[in-house]
């Protein structure tokens, strides 16, 4: 069955949609579990060097993430025929993203620890400052790390259609994935970005969805809606671990043990902001499309809506609960039934501020960035989340 048929048809079955919500709701409260159970508890953590009892926690939290990931990854889209793939392709690509991941995590981990050290709370709160915006600015080259990702140059189409809705042909990266889900998207610093388009869309959409889809790229950036998610993802992360070391100066970054109780109380933060900010990630999409709308034409942006959430979610509607808690990217039937509403007061909403903040959570040495329902298991996806 090809990547883009519904699976939405197949009686007394679960569908691809709802085993990977019922996953990432028993991944992420596995980890809200620990964290909650660790703050509460503080367990010694044995070893005298602190950076060495740092490293084997990350190599533990790795191991422990590995089932989770092996269903999410390998076991459900075998259940739900998404993509040709094989337990060792799957490990071929899983096991070079869990080492970048994993690395990454004990690096800004020992970072703080020696900048806590020698320049305290202030010191640390400005170091995760500059490390998030180090994530923001290696986005690209992490996730082809993560993901064992390929770029080419743009076809010739793409460049056509690119010039033609106003985007330099400079910025733009084709890259190839497997997985159907992986959406590229602005990757870099304000100012400084560079568009990813996925190969499966320079090679698999129609001229008119090409169109759409880049049109759509093209106005996240021209409003500046890429920019205030971008920098909402980093206030809400910083303001956390601003929180953190006010509220329990007594973590002593210095120690293992310390370091460990910052992570939990960064993991429960992120989770925090994975239950409030789908709200306003989804309002950014359906500004978006609106607006392409008047760009293009309602017709062909309902056509990419559906042609999207078939290769994606494959999810046209969702109850209102389900949709606000877990879901940053509205149901392609609401985003279709939003094409006429009238605009919302605030008209320039941050656009991927969600998954942005899964992301650069990794800063504050969160767990939670790569446990969501849209990415367990999918390392081309852990730095790159899906979206619209």
């Amino acid at each position: 069955m090809p990547p883009s048929a519904s699976h939405q048809d197949r009686p007394n079955k679960r569908t691809w949609a709802s085993e990977r919500l019922l996953l990432g709701q028993a991944n992420v409260g596995f980890w809200v579990v620990v964290s909650s159970a660790f703050i509460l508890t503080q367990p010694e953590i044995p070893g005298q060097n602190p950076a060495v009892q740092w490293g084997l926690i990350c190599l533990l939290y790795a191991a422990v993430q590995a089932p989770f990931d092996w269903l999410g990854g390998s076991l459900l889209p075998a259940r739900h025929p998404r993509w040709p793939d094989t337990l060792s392709s799957w490990l071929a690509r899983w096991l070079p993203g869990v080492f970048v991941h994993t690395a990454i995590l004990c690096l800004n981990g020992l970072v703080l620890m020696g900048i806590a050290h020698r320049l305290g709370d202030l010191g640390v709160l400005l170091t995760a400052c500059l490390l998030t915006a180090g994530l923001i600015a290696v986005q690209h080259r992490l996730a082809r790390w993560m993901g064992h990702l390929e770029d080419s140059n743009p076809h010739a189409n793409v460049r056509q259609i690119a010039d033609r809705v106003g985007l330099r042909t400079t910025r733009l990266h084709v890259t190839a994935s497997k997985d159907t889900s992986f959406v590229g998207g602005w990757v870099g610093l304000p100012g400084l970005e560079s568009l990813i388009v996925p190969r499966l869309w320079a090679e698999g959409l129609t001229d008119d969805e090409l169109h759409t889809v880049l049109t759509r790229r093209n106005i996240a950036l021209q409003t500046g809606r890429r920019t205030k998610g971008v920098l909402a993802a980093a206030a809400f992360n910083l303001a956390g671990m601003a929180g953190v070391l006010f509220l329990a100066p007594d973590s002593e970054l210095v120690t293992a043990t310390g370091l460990v109780t910052t992570a939990a109380y960064m993991t429960l933060w992120t989770f925090l902001g994975i239950l409030v900010l789908p709200s306003v990630s989804r309002e950014a999409v359906y500004q978006i499309d609106r607006e392409a709308s008047r760009r293009t034409s309602t017709t062909r942006v309902q056509a990419l809506i559906q042609r999207l959430d078939r290769d994606q979610e494959d999810e046209t509607r969702r109850s209102p609960l389900t949709e606000r808690v877990f879901h940053p990217v509205p149901a392609s039937g609401h985003r279709i039934a939003a094409l006429d509403q009238p605009e919302a007061p605030h008209a320039c909403s941050p656009w991927r501020v969600t998954r942005t903040m899964l992301y650069t959570s990794l800063a504050g040495l969160s767990v939670l960035g790569r446990t969501v329902h849209c990415n367990i298991g999918r390392p081309e996806l852990w730095a790159l989340h899906p979206g619209d």
